[in-house]
């Protein structure tokens, strides 16, 4: 009996299935109720559940509290807005509209507090959320002076921090009609503690500092705005890099980030195969992109960017061709968190050269993905994905580019303090959310290909984010 290369493509729809679920006995977000805001009859893979409002936080408090302790570390300070989330859950609307550095987080060492947020009462009233209403964070509200002249005399740092303040703006209450019990919870929870209030953001960091008992008399920073709130307080301390403290509490992610990276990483697959499905023979990269936008807003995601065949820039002219193998790389992002997704598509059959690329990719991933387990460095997946890729005999080259993903499409940290990105022998740990890149790169081969799916590295085995039976899309 022969066997088409058609029908042999076809084939890879159910390869690496059976694999991962011999390790792990589980199938991914397939078992996960579907979404109710979709239309499931839609043809493409199904999404997560949706992670309703978390009366959580996002932070890994009791691994923070480990990093912090190993790196001797007392106090985290945090102006990034994408830290500041992370460690309140809070998405300030200032940073959005383009304000930087109107808001702050802290977070204490030794589990001696909750997380502190210091923003403005009044954009805390727009950004409200559960973690806030349920009292699982501390706020420190930014006000002005209660006398702005004798506030300008003040030259000790301790009375400044304890300057007496008033609230900038407080919304006007009016007898017409009762608020609904939406508006009353955000106005309690901005207006509600006038105990709160600092003569700005000086002020307010400064009381952090005072607060926190230092024996290690050391804080992180991820920005250089901080330096000099510090500076002013005259406290001997050591500074060290934020950013990078962080990223490392990030590779381990908290069960409020699981649900959010199992609903992301299922939203940008299915929007990114949704895309690829309609593309017809002479499409353009602006529809495709077009296509892909769309399908990301239908599952609430925002996209980052689609690479097609190679290319990134929106505005770059291209179309693709019947018979032309290209590379899709679809990063979008649902409330901070990323999917990421890659497959080759093709309109009709690839090339015989082409096809065997294919197969080979989907091969040396079946037989990796049930290596990923904790314990592993980047630099053992290298050595082990090249003695895969030198078993195909493929005569090419093929890049890998393994990478922890979260609230960063690369959420892993720098190996350099203070300095250019630079990748660390990261080793792979219990609830680290992985990619395995594999984009082929090689040219006059007929086209280009891609593989990459999130995996979620477990305490046995790993468990596939986003649904994987489609490793090649036959249009």
């Amino acid at each position: 009996m022969t066997i088409s290369r058609r029908a042999a493509l076809g084939s890879l729809a159910t390869a690496g299935v059976a694999g991962i679920a011999a390790c792990s006995g589980a199938s991914g977000p397939a078992d996960a109720d579907p979404a109710p805001l979709v239309d499931q009859e839609a043809s493409g893979p199904p999404l997560a559940a949706w992670p309703e409002s978390h009366n959580s936080l996002l932070l890994n408090y009791d691994r923070a509290m480990n990093v912090m302790e190993e790196a001797g570390v007392d106090l985290i300070l945090c102006a990034d807005p994408i830290n500041v989330y992370y460690l309140t859950n809070a998405r300030p609307v200032t940073g959005r509209l383009g304000m930087d550095n109107l808001c702050y987080g802290a977070l204490a060492g030794r589990g001696l507090g909750k997380t502190t947020l210091i923003d403005g009462a009044i954009s805390h009233y727009f950004a409200t959320g559960p973690a806030e209403e349920d009292g699982l964070i501390e706020h420190k509200y930014l006000a002005i002076p209660s006398d702005p002249e004798a506030f300008e005399q003040l030259t000790d740092p301790r009375d400044i921090a304890n300057a007496p303040a008033i609230p900038l703006y407080v919304p006007r209450a009016h007898d017409d009609y009762p608020d609904s019990e939406l508006v009353e919870r955000r106005l309690k929870a901005a207006f509600g503690g006038k105990e709160n209030l600092y003569a700005g953001i000086e002020a307010a960091i400064l009381s952090e500092l005072f607060d926190t008992d230092m024996p290690n008399k050391t804080v992180a920073i991820d920005h250089p705005i901080l330096r000099q709130f510090i500076a002013k307080s005259g406290l001997d301390l050591r500074i060290v890099d934020g950013e990078r403290l962080l990223r490392r509490v990030r590779l381990q992610k908290s069960p409020a980030e699981i649900k959010m990276m199992r609903y992301a990483a299922a939203g940008n697959a299915r929007a990114a195969h949704l895309a690829a499905k309609s593309i017809r023979d002479g499409a353009s990269f602006r529809e495709i992109r077009q296509e892909y936008r769309k399908q990301c807003g239908i599952n609430s995601m925002t996209p980052e960017y689609m690479m097609i065949d190679t290319l990134v820039p929106n505005m770059t002219p291209g179309k693709v061709e019947e018979g032309r193998s290209f590379l899709i790389d679809c990063v979008s992002e649902f409330e901070g968190y990323h999917g990421d997704y890659g497959r080759t598509v093709c309109i009709g059959e690839p090339n015989a050269r082409m096809g065997q690329i294919i197969g080979a990719l989907s091969d040396i991933w079946d037989r990796l993905l049930p290596e990923l387990r904790a314990g592993l460095t980047y630099a053992d997946l290298y050595e082990l994905s090249g003695r895969l890729i030198s078993d195909e005999n493929l005569g090419t080259n093929l890049v890998i580019n393994p990478h922890n993903v979260g609230l960063h499409h690369s959420d892993e940290p720098s190996a350099q303090e203070f300095g250019y990105f630079e990748k660390e022998n990261i080793v792979l740990q219990e609830n680290m959310v992985l990619s395995v890149d594999f984009p082929f790169l090689d040219t006059g081969l007929g086209g280009s290909a891609h593989l990459e799916d999130l995996v979620l590295i477990g305490k046995d085995c790993p468990e596939l984010l986003n649904q994987s039976d489609d490793r090649f899309i036959l249009v």
